[in-house]
């Protein structure tokens, strides 16, 4: 982790290991020239963990790949004869990798709306809660916990209390909103 920056390190099967870096644009610029490969592993080399990481790493040229501005979201998450859940509903930034956070719930809320409609109940209502149980959800784990976090990446002391703070955040959002798409009486 670095000034506007945060890089994974994973081990595969195989002996492989994925290895990728998530920067804000408006804070650090990615160094040009050269293969992307090599781009990737000359800024992990100028940290002292990827250094020592990644000095003899090799790339696949073709398993190197580049995307930019990934975040999105929708406003509808339900409808007549859908529901999306997990990642086709939104996705903030794998800081935190709230996937499964975000699968388990939207999964579970969408087979609430499911079991609803095969009892016969009245959809419009539920479903436009529904959209605005995760809308809200979206906007609020946005805000407080991605929102402007890369402004102190690479200050320790300053993300070692928001990690805290974050993880606060996390487990009351879950609960609140776990609680909150109980069915109603």
């Amino acid at each position: 982790m670095g000034p506007g920056w945060w890089a994974w390190i994973i081990p595969l099967k195989g002996g492989d290991v994925s290895v990728g870096v998530v920067f804000d644009q408006r804070l650090m610029t990615w160094p040009e020239g050269g293969s992307l490969g090599q781009r990737l592993k000359d800024f992990l080399m100028k940290h002292p963990v990827g250094n020592e990481i990644m000095a003899d790493a090799q790339w696949r040229e073709s398993d190197v790949h580049w995307r930019k501005n990934l975040p999105y979201y929708s406003t509808t998450y339900a409808g007549d004869g859908f529901a999306l859940v997990g990642d086709a509903g939104a996705f903030i930034d794998p800081f935190y990798s709230p996937g499964m956070d975000w699968v388990s719930f939207t999964s579970w809320s969408s087979a609430q709306l499911i079991l609803a409609q095969q009892r016969g109940e009245e959809m419009a209502s539920l479903v436009k809660r529904h959209n605005e149980d995760f809308s809200r959800s979206y906007a609020r784990w946005f805000a407080a916990i991605y929102k402007d976090k890369y402004e102190y990446m690479g200050d320790f002391e300053l993300m070692r209390i928001a990690f805290q703070m974050d993880w606060g955040c996390i487990i009351w959002e879950s609960h609140r909103s776990r609680s909150s798409w109980e069915p109603r009486p």
